[in-house]
This record gives structure tokens, sequence and C-alpha cells, in this order.
């Protein structure tokens, strides 16, 4: 996942676990030096969380003395998430299934989840 970090199309949470896998960082240490929960680490790296401002990153960036480069990629993932929520907001009912998928997905025969894969896909291709 080192890769992601030097790619154009890296999430932000994939691009800060490569940055922090490349610094030999724990999520523990990372949030100390950034001052921030470790919790908020683990929800930025695995998208449960949008990334913070562009301010913040920033600050971030500054902290970890991050060469250009790798802090335009992070600022850059954090535009593009901004970008991509505030385009498509969800809806209750939407974050309500998801929510639901993700606590069933991993109990679900893969019959059951091919069924569901192939409804939605139909759903999607309707006029």
């Amino acid at each position: 996942m080192n890769s992601t970090l030097t790619e154009p199309t890296g999430t932000f949470g994939a691009r800060l676990y490569a940055l922090r896998m490349k610094r030999g960082l724990s999520q523990e240490r990372l949030a100390s030096l950034l001052g921030i929960s470790d919790s908020y680490i683990s929800a930025l790296e695995n998208e449960r969380r949008q990334p913070p401002p562009l301010d913040v990153v920033t600050r971030w960036a500054h902290t970890l003395t991050l060469a250009p480069p790798q802090r335009e990629l992070l600022v850059e993932a954090t535009k593009t998430a901004r970008i991509s929520s505030a385009r498509e907001p969800v809806s209750p009912d939407v974050k309500r299934v998801i929510a639901l998928l993700r606590r069933a997905a991993p109990k679900l025969p893969p019959a059951a989840l091919q069924n569901l894969e192939t409804q939605l896909k139909e759903a999607c291709s309707e006029p």
C-alpha cells in the first residue's frame, strides 16, 4: 500500500495510511504527533470520516515535514473527497441501508450477496 502515496487516485485515507507505514508510525504515534486521537486516524484511514479541512491537513503536513509532492497529494485527496461528498449528498435512508449492508454482508451466503449485487446493478441501469 506504500505506493498509494504517489498514486494520484489514492483516497485521503489510503494516502494517510501509506504515509504512516512509510514513516513506520503506529496510529497511536501519528495521533500523538498530530495532537489527535488514534481512533480518528483509524476512521480516516478506513474512510469512515471525511478528511479534515485543508488548513488542518496543511498543518499536519508541516508537522510531519512532508516533501512538497507528498504534501500536495494529501491536500489533493482532501479536496477531491470534499468535492465528491458535496456533489452527492446521502439521504438518511441510504445511510441506513449502507449501515445494514455493512453489518449483514459478512453473515450472508455468497448467493445472497450476488443477488443483492445483481438487483443493485439492475436498479442503476434503469432510466
